[in-house]
């Protein structure tokens, strides 16, 4: 597969993953974000999964995406 460039849709100050931790959660009180991007002036961020796999679910991944950006 060929790989294509993407341009984020604004310009970020910082750029890096996040880790955290699940509050009052037990069992699973860690989590990962594999890409962030933030544009502090603007108040602009953008979180980001990277899939590996032929055959995922965007949906299921869109919506842990989703609760681990509100932590």
């Amino acid at each position: 597969m060929a790989s294509k460039k993407i341009e984020l849709p604004f310009k970020y100050t910082m750029l890096g993953t996040q880790w955290g931790r699940f509050k009052g959660e037990k069992g699973k009180n860690t989590y990962e974000i594999d890409l962030m991007a933030v544009n502090e002036q603007k108040k602009q961020i953008l979180f980001a999964e990277c899939k590996w796999q032929g055959k995922i679910n965007a949906s299921e991944i869109t919506n842990e995406l989703s609760t681990k950006a509100h932590m």
